[in-house]
């Protein structure tokens, strides 16, 4: 994966960022507060890295507090 300013990523690539399975990928993209993909493919959705590595910093830092992204998870 290449860490470029138009780098995308799907997915599988999210899995491996994350740590998770790709359907709950799929689930976190449901949320409100994940960024929108920015094309939807015949192999599935893609996303703007950045955009990702972003969401993750504060997704995690939320997790540790049971804070508001605990609740948002539900849908």
């Amino acid at each position: 994966m290449q860490d470029g300013p138009n780098s995308l990523v799907g997915a599988h690539e999210i899995r491996d960022m994350l740590g998770v399975s790709r359907q709950r990928v799929y689930q976190l993209a449901t949320r409100s507060d994940f960024p929108k993909p920015i094309a939807e493919l015949a192999q599935g959705k893609v996303w703007v890295l950045a955009d990702i590595q972003a969401w993750i910093s504060v997704y995690r830092a939320g997790q540790g507090r049971g804070g508001a992204s605990r609740q948002d998870d539900r849908g």
